[in-house]
């Protein structure tokens, strides 16, 4: 896809940046940080010291099927 910016296809990338996970979920930021603060979506940071949030491509999917299935 044009403007995104992934080491892999989208098809294919397992990690996600916050900004990646935007953009794959079609969600805002602070829709995406609601969700971690609920604990409706699981997520990760790129080293110990607080670094960048890093979603598993699983764990959105996770959060946006249960998400669909709420409504």
């Amino acid at each position: 896809m044009k403007g995104i910016q992934m080491t892999q296809t989208e098809n294919n990338q397992t990690w996600f940046t916050l900004t990646e996970a935007k953009t794959y979920t079609r969600l805002s930021e602070s829709l995406l940080r609601q969700a971690i603060a609920k604990g409706r979506l699981k997520t990760t940071r790129s080293s110990e010291n607080g670094g960048k949030l890093l979603f598993r491509r699983e764990w959105l999917d996770e959060m946006l099927l249960r998400e669909v299935s709420n409504d």
